[in-house]
């Protein structure tokens, strides 16, 4: 009786696929350069000069504590103008003090924005 001496399918496969397998992350470096690449920014519009009393009353509101639901919170609580209008951590305290899942906004340039 005469025995095969070629090895199974698998056996075959197994280091083409292993290759195959070791291969696609690579293609998956080449998209992620590009995709990390910054969006260009659009021009911002032609400014217009400030109304005195319109920026008086957001100042107002912007610090008022009774704008919330409890009065204790302003927009300043978490949108501090020393750390550019957002609150400098990873993850916010959100309006009930739970962890929120993303930091605060900025609200810089908040007019400008659709």
């Amino acid at each position: 009786m005469k025995t095969s001496s070629r090895k199974p399918a698998w056996r075959r496969w197994t280091p083409w696929l292993a290759g195959v397998a070791a291969a696609l992350p690579l293609l998956y470096v080449g998209t992620a350069a590009t995709a990390d690449a910054p969006p260009t920014l659009m021009p911002l519009p032609e400014s217009k000069p400030a109304n005195a009393a319109m920026v008086n009353l957001g100042r107002h509101l912007f610090y008022d504590n009774r704008l919330a639901g409890d009065w204790g919170n302003s927009c300043s609580s978490c949108h501090d103008p020393k750390k550019g209008f957002g609150d400098g951590q990873p993850l916010s305290a959100a309006y009930t003090s739970m962890e929120y899942f993303r930091n605060s906004p900025t609200l810089i340039n908040l007019k400008h924005r659709v």
